[in-house]
């Protein structure tokens, strides 16, 4: 079954287990976009550790070059605390006041909607 989108937003974690999918998942984006030429497709890094002495953000994009067919998002998300209580109260992330985690989702729609 194919289903129409314009844009096709995959998360992924940058670890292996994750991004051993991507394979797979290009075969159905490319699938989905003989359906759709238009449709754009973005893989975006989140859960990102924040310790810049953690190298997997900068293997994580050396893998996902491989697959062209998901454009890498610039904007990184990263793993924040504020993500889970702002669930967990009831406001969206740009309402909370983590100003991390608010710009990182503001620039990621940025990125995506051209805004």
């Amino acid at each position: 079954m194919v289903k129409l989108t314009d844009i096709f937003i995959t998360p992924a974690r940058p670890s292996q287990a994750d991004l051993s999918t991507l394979e797979t998942l290009c075969e159905a984006v490319e699938h989905s976009k003989r359906v759709n030429p238009s449709m754009r497709s973005y893989l975006v890094l989140t859960m990102s550790p924040t310790n810049p002495q953690i190298t997997e953000i900068a293997d994580a994009k050396e893998f996902a070059a491989d697959y062209p067919t998901l454009a890498l998002a610039q904007q990184i998300i990263c793993d924040r605390k504020a993500y889970r209580d702002c669930l967990s109260n009831g406001y969206g992330v740009s309402e909370y006041t983590n100003e991390k985690a608010s710009e990182e989702i503001i620039n990621l729609v940025g990125e995506i909607y051209g805004f």
